[in-house]
């Protein structure tokens, strides 16, 4: 597992450099109870806030959305979705709706979680366990890192 915010950042990856570079581009949108886009690489004055608000210091983009990339029928996407989210209350965490969206519009936007308070390590296994190439995690810093998974 490898952090960055440039494609140079991953060498070793066994994801396309296109597909890490639309990683790198997306924005991350969240509408929750205190709307924000994350930028990787960007500190957020907004992310800090929240954490400040509900006392934590990470957070992390989950999506369940077309596993290693390969895109899915809308219904089978909205299900695992749904899982995911199922799974995060269960598990008692913390997560505010929102999408990953292409700035350019190439590709359609995917459903995403901002899961509060979920450390490096954790966010990690849940992107694994749901066949991601990546995920975004944000440290005490509000600095959003792609996290390379594959």
């Amino acid at each position: 597992m490898r952090l960055g915010t440039t494609a140079a950042d991953f060498p070793d990856s066994l994801v396309p450099a296109g597909t890490i570079a639309a990683y790198l581009a997306t924005q991350y949108r969240f509408w929750g109870a205190r709307p924000l886009v994350l930028i990787i690489g960007q500190a957020n004055d907004e992310l800090r806030a929240l954490y400040r608000d509900r006392g934590l210091a990470s957070a992390a983009v989950i999506t369940a959305w077309n596993p290693y990339g390969a895109p899915l029928p809308a219904d089978e996407n909205h299900s695992a979705q749904a899982r995911l989210v199922a799974r995060l209350d269960r598990l008692g965490l913390a997560h505010e709706p929102g999408h990953g969206a292409d700035p350019a519009g190439k590709w359609a936007a995917e459903d995403s979680r901002l899961v509060l308070g979920v450390d490096l390590e954790a966010a990690a296994a849940f992107g694994r366990d749901l066949g991601q190439n990546a995920i975004v995690w944000a440290g005490a810093d509000a600095a959003p890192r792609l996290v390379m998974l594959r």
